[in-house]
């Protein structure tokens, strides 16, 4: 098979209109070729639910579904962590700061429209059962959308995979709505209402599965490009959308990574497809059915006993109807022996079945019945308990979180492709709702860190133990720490305490600019000060242009005499008519005079 596959030219480097008879050839013999990688998908599905619509019913009968039991709490114990994604800076001055943290409202606000978390828990799921998860961020109709997507689905030639190696190539196949996809592809309606409803010969794509009548069968290829863009040597890689017998969409493929988002339960050191929780119990399963299956019958045949009687005594089975099954031998008296119960051993053996398969999941008796120890009751407790359980799968953790980066990361790439046309997100403030659009938010060329940060402190209860745990650090006032507990918004109250600062940092990310500012009358001056002082020092190592310098020495000096006359005692005698606390103009190097940061003389300089 795999010679028929080598003697096949490549399907990303088909003629255009031909992708279709080249891909779905193509991935029919790898699927044929990997027949037992899906097989494995059909046992292990059937074996979590055996009364799947799929199954073909050789699972045996199931009495404890240990595999179940496990999947089950596996996803309750680590799939409903809440997670939020964070992004970090690294020498971002303030302006940055604050596109980082627009950024992260705007990811906020996408992953909630988008549904992310719920699919991403799907997908852990779907990694427990089989091995991988996958999730897909794409467009549809002008808009960005993620979806679960099912391993059987994703085709991924193993040979590419060896050692741990990314695949070049990547195909998922999908049943969709005709109406759905003639309404993407109206320049193809023909052919969409003539592959309505229809399965080929491939065994997997659609003869295997169910399909609605409505439904076509559609077929997403993706090839990587190869060398570096801009340089020589550089060949795009291929993205299509085929059905059988038409292409609907060719063109290049110029992005890096592929638009799905995998976790692998255990990596396959030779394969893409990798190792599940559930198959590691599958053995286990099988021989807990067996054990099963053995104590049912043998209970079955102590509740009907035989009753042995003399060849002259035959009639009696006729006569009587309570009598039960009837055996006949050579004997003086009727005999009906009692057969011995289950064996203690296996009715043990059953037990400690259930036990190893739940083991190998890593999950005990208690967390399999929702209980804890006796005497854990505080919520310190509690929480060291649940770490000590989750130790086990902290690898698997991990995967989850990368996981919901990766997918809202793509959904992000799908907004910056969008462009103007990207989604907007509303955040709700105090004077009203704050729209931000992608342009506002886009990092551009700015260097940040994507990371996972648990929800828990936006919820109500994470709220307040956020404001008592201020609190008791210092870092708030009573008086605060008594608000964020009656209105529970954390944020808000925070602003207020980095209202000053962050007016600061405002002015000097506009004296960088070139601006010419001053302090605003009820700056922080003393804070502007020292402030100003390091930032300065910390311009003047990096050769900022001497102009700008001179601004920044003119807004410290300013700041400074505030102060200075701030805590000046009053003068008893002075030129009458003379404000003390008056600050003369300073000349600023090319010519004009300095401008308060919001006033309406700044706006008019900026404009100009």
């Amino acid at each position: 098979m795999q010679t028929a596959r080598a003697n096949r030219a490549p399907w990303w480097k088909a003629k255009e209109g031909e992708v279709s008879s080249a891909a779905f050839g193509y991935v029919r013999q790898l699927q044929m070729e990997q027949g037992n990688v899906f097989d494995r998908f059909d046992k292990l599905e059937a074996l979590y639910d055996p009364n799947t619509p799929d199954s073909d019913g050789d699972v045996g009968r199931v009495d404890e579904n240990v595999i179940a039991t496990g999947v089950d709490t596996v996803s309750a114990i680590v799939a409903t962590a809440e997670i939020r994604v964070r992004f970090l800076t690294d020498g971002a001055d303030w302006g940055q700061s604050r596109r980082a943290r627009h950024l992260e409202f705007y990811a906020e606000e996408i992953a909630n429209d988008l549904k992310i978390l719920p699919k991403c828990r799907r997908a852990f799921k779907e990694a427990v059962k089989k091995g991988c998860g996958v999730t897909k961020a794409s467009t549809a109709f002008g808009k960005p959308c993620v979806e679960f997507i099912a391993i059987e689905n994703v085709v991924v030639d193993d040979l590419e995979c060896r050692d741990g190696r990314q695949p070049r190539q990547i195909h998922q196949w999908d049943a969709v709505d005709a109406d759905d996809l003639i309404a993407r592809y109206p320049d193809c309606e023909e052919e969409i209402e003539q592959a309505c409803g229809k399965q080929g010969d491939w065994s997997r794509i659609a003869g295997r599965y169910r399909m609605a009548p409505h439904q076509v069968v559609v077929l997403y290829s993706f090839r990587l490009a190869s060398g570096v863009q801009g340089q020589t040597g550089y060949r795009p890689g291929r993205e299509t959308v085929t059905i059988d017998g038409k292409d609907l969409l060719d063109r290049e493929y110029h992005d890096e990574n592929f638009p799905y988002s995998v976790m692998a339960w255990t990596d396959r050191l030779r394969s893409f497809y990798g190792i599940s929780g559930a198959e590691r119990v599958m053995g286990i399963q099988r021989a807990l059915n067996r054990r099963n299956w053995q104590i049912e019958k043998t209970l079955d045949q102590s509740a009907v006993l035989t009753t042995y009687i003399r060849p002259t005594d035959v009639a009696m089975a006729v006569k009587t109807t309570k009598i039960g099954q009837v055996g006949i031998i050579k004997g003086d008296w009727p005999v009906t022996p009692v057969p011995p119960v289950v064996h203690p051993e296996t009715h043990q053996s059953r037990i400690t079945l259930r036990a190893s398969g739940l083991e190998e999941l890593g999950v005990n008796q208690m967390a399999a019945h929702a209980s804890k120890p006796a005497g854990i009751e505080s919520g310190v407790a509690i929480r060291e308990l649940t770490d000590a359980t989750t130790i086990r799968y902290a690898p698997q953790e991990q995967a989850f979180e990368q996981l919901v980066l990766d997918t809202t990361w793509q959904a992000l790439m799908q907004c910056r492709k969008l462009g103007k046309k990207a989604p907007k997100t509303i955040r709700r403030g105090r004077f009203g709702p704050q729209t931000f659009n992608w342009t506002d938010v886009d990092p551009r060329e700015m260097r940040i860190q994507m990371v996972a940060a648990s929800n828990t402190t936006r919820m109500p209860w994470g709220r307040a133990q956020t404001a008592m745990e201020l609190a008791q650090a210092g870092i708030i006032g009573t008086d605060s720490a008594r608000r964020m507990l009656t209105n529970l918004d954390v944020d808000q109250e925070l602003s207020l305490y980095m209202s000053a600062l962050e007016s600061i940092e405002g002015d000097f990310d506009d004296i960088a600019d070139g601006m010419m500012i001053v302090p605003e009358p009820l700056t922080n001056t003393a804070m502007a000060v020292w402030r100003g002082t390091a930032e300065y020092l910390k311009w003047s190592r990096s050769s900022a242009p001497e102009d700008v310098l001179e601004v920044m020495r003119q807004y410290i000096a300013i700041a400074a005499d505030a102060v200075a006359a701030a805590s000046a005692p009053p003068a008893d005698q002075g030129m009458p008519g003379v404000d003390p606390l008056a600050i003369p103009p300073a000349p600023m190097p090319g010519g004009g005079q300095p401008t308060a940061a919001l006033a309406a003389q700044a706006t008019d300089l900026i404009a100009s």
